[in-house]
């Protein structure tokens, strides 16, 4: 691809975060409450399409007739990149939940906050119960929530254990868990392999700007979103956390 070209890409990717960013805090200054999350997430929605299209990101959704509308479900993914979060956002309106980390990145941690995500501090029990709390009450409100329960994005080569604590909002709202597989299937115009991968899968000690360079620098990505069936988030949390992995688990292919 032209670099300058490349460059293009990014420069329009950043300034679609950055008019999300100003919308959402916009926003603030005039709306409250579920009205603002629900504006904040519609303009997430739209503007979360834009960058897929921008960067040749082909996304296929299957499974769309378990995600029904109208009902709120705690979704949990297996977790490849920050590319995840706009796929899942684009399907239906869901409130992401994100870390601290993520919250503390300069520009990022300001658009992600404009557009209504919820943050986690893992590192706090203190502050993760209240964290707990608030997202109880956000599917109490008839918002779905989707969070990642690796706790971390990976290469795509395995789907890591779950972690279980943020299971608690679901039981305590008594609403469904819906696991959602990330799957990559094409990078670059080619097949996913550990040679191609990290143009896509963001993980490790990677830098956010020098790999949304070389992703908009892939000439052609696929990726199929599959929404399984939703499960009951009855019983412990260590339990249905286990059910939600086993099940993406079960429709993942590894990138190795």
């Amino acid at each position: 691809m032209n670099r300058l070209h490349q460059y293009w890409k990014v420069a329009v990717v950043l300034f679609v975060m950055f008019v999300q960013m100003l919308v959402g805090y916009a926003a603030m200054l005039v709306l409250r409450g579920s009205a603002l999350r629900r504006f904040q997430i519609a303009v997430l929605r739209k503007n979360g399409r834009v960058i897929l299209a921008v960067l040749g990101i082909e996304m296929k959704a299957e499974g769309l007739e378990n995600w029904k509308p109208g009902h709120a479900y705690m979704l949990v993914s297996n977790h490849l990149s920050y590319i995840d979060t706009l796929l899942i956002a684009s399907v239906q309106p869901v409130v992401l939940v994100s870390t601290m980390e993520v919250r503390e990145t300069p520009f990022l941690g300001q658009v992600v906050n404009a557009s209504g995500c919820l943050f986690v501090e893992r590192r706090s029990r203190e502050r993760l119960r209240e964290e707990i709390k608030l997202m109880t009450d956000t599917l109490k409100e008839g918002f779905s929530l989707a969070f990642f329960p690796e706790g971390t994005t990976t290469n795509g080569s395995s789907v890591l254990e779950f972690k279980s604590s943020l299971f608690a909002p679901a039981q305590r709202a008594e609403v469904e868990v819906l696991p959602v597989v990330v799957q990559l299937e094409m990078v670059n115009g080619q097949s996913v392999s550990p040679a191609n991968r990290d143009l896509f899968c963001y993980h490790s000690d990677m830098e956010f700007h020098p790999h949304l360079l070389a992703l908009a620098g892939a000439e052609r990505t696929r990726v199929t979103l599959k929404i399984l069936p939703a499960i009951s988030a009855a019983g412990s949390r260590e339990e249905v956390a286990s059910l939600s992995h086993a099940a993406i688990v079960s429709h993942y292919r590894p990138t190795s």
